[in-house]
């Protein structure tokens, strides 16, 4: 099946709109609880429930690169004011114990994500996918380009 580039494109954007309103939603939710103005169960109810829906739009992302769509990620929108530039964190946050800790733990959360996904026959498809990506870019922040690190 040919599906114009057009198409495949216009896709990619709604998906990204979807994702977007998923993670103003996550985050106006951790505001008012941390305001206290919603009720602790049900916010977190709202959280598990928009990060699940967020997970589920990942492997479509994927699929529709793979077709040749062009996704666009939060990496192409400036930070929020306040916040450090991704593109731009400086050298000893990089390597700091916080994120040689935050590697650590992403490693053995992407291992177990992927013996669980083996036990379900996911494989490939899998929310291994989404952390392997946040694995190889947090590894990379602290050990430097595969086969340069200390592991």
């Amino acid at each position: 099946m040919n599906i114009p580039a057009e198409d495949l494109d216009q896709w990619a954007r709604k998906l990204q709109q979807a994702n977007s309103a998923l993670l103003r939603a996550q985050d106006a939710l951790r505001r008012m609880q941390q305001r206290g103005q919603y009720p602790q169960g049900d916010a977190e109810t709202a959280l598990i429930l928009a990060e699940q829906a967020r997970t589920a739009l990942l492997p479509v992302a994927h699929g529709l690169e793979r077709a040749g769509a062009v996704v666009e990620t939060r990496d192409d929108l400036p930070p929020p004011s306040g916040c450090v530039d991704p593109a731009n964190v400086p050298l000893e946050y990089l390597t700091s114990p916080a994120n040689r800790r935050f590697a650590e733990a992403l490693r053995t959360a992407y291992e177990a994500c992927c013996e669980v996904s083996k036990e379900r026959g996911w494989l490939g498809d899998g929310p291994e996918e989404m952390l392997e990506d946040w694995l190889a870019g947090v590894e990379q922040e602290v050990y430097g380009p595969a086969g340069l690190g200390e592991r």
